[in-house]
């Protein structure tokens, strides 16, 4: 059981505050009697590298089990924030000039892994007034699209009046031209009938 107990480090979906529990458990089956800062000592060195930086970035020194699992439930709930953090959206339906943009220079991606030049690549896009493209015209361009936007408007509605004025005079047109060939027709009936009136006189 010793060397179960050497062995046995947090696993990656095992809460903090539990493998504190199953350590203290595997120290009294074992009738132990190793001291509070060592059975600290070993959590400590066993327990998830993650949940260990929150640990020890205060620096604390831990005389009991119970700071070390007051520690535990608070190093849990950033662990779970920090856990649930998601990238933004790259597009955006408001200001497309506000939405968040991925560099595409290699060297930009390459910088990334450093937080320092992420930090000084930050620093110069904000300084410059700059996108993270490296392109400062992000409104003029928003605003010409809304341009165009607006000029392919009114001229699709005109054409469309357009349309509607010219369906109108066809419509016209072949009405009066109608009406002419059936006032032509009636004229020659008449004519036809006045004079076969006139020769049976």
């Amino acid at each position: 059981m010793k060397r179960e107990l050497e062995e046995r480090n947090q696993g990656c979906f095992k809460s903090l505050t539990s493998f504190i529990r199953i350590i203290s458990d595997f120290y009294d089956r074992l009738n132990s009697d190793a001291s509070e800062t060592e059975k600290i000592a070993r959590i400590i060195k066993q327990m998830h590298p993650e949940y260990r930086a929150k640990i020890t970035a205060q620096g604390k020194s831990y005389k009991s089990m119970h700071e070390l699992i007051e520690d535990a439930y608070q190093a849990q709930a950033s662990i779970k924030l920090d856990r649930s953090y998601r990238e933004p959206k790259t597009y955006s339906n408001i200001e497309p000039t506000l939405a968040y943009k991925i560099p595409h220079n290699n060297h930009e991606k390459n910088t990334g892994k450093n937080g320092s030049q992420v930090h000084a690549f930050e620093k110069r896009m904000f300084n410059n007034g700059n996108s993270a493209h490296g392109f400062n015209y992000g409104p003029r361009l928003f605003r010409t699209v809304v341009i165009f936007k607006s000029l392919f408007l009114c001229a699709f509605v005109l054409l469309t009046f357009a349309f509607i004025v010219q369906l109108i005079c066809v419509f016209c047109l072949f009405y009066f031209s109608f009406a002419m060939v059936h006032c032509c027709v009636y004229l020659l009936c008449i004519t036809i009938l006045h004079e076969l009136s006139f020769s049976l006189v």
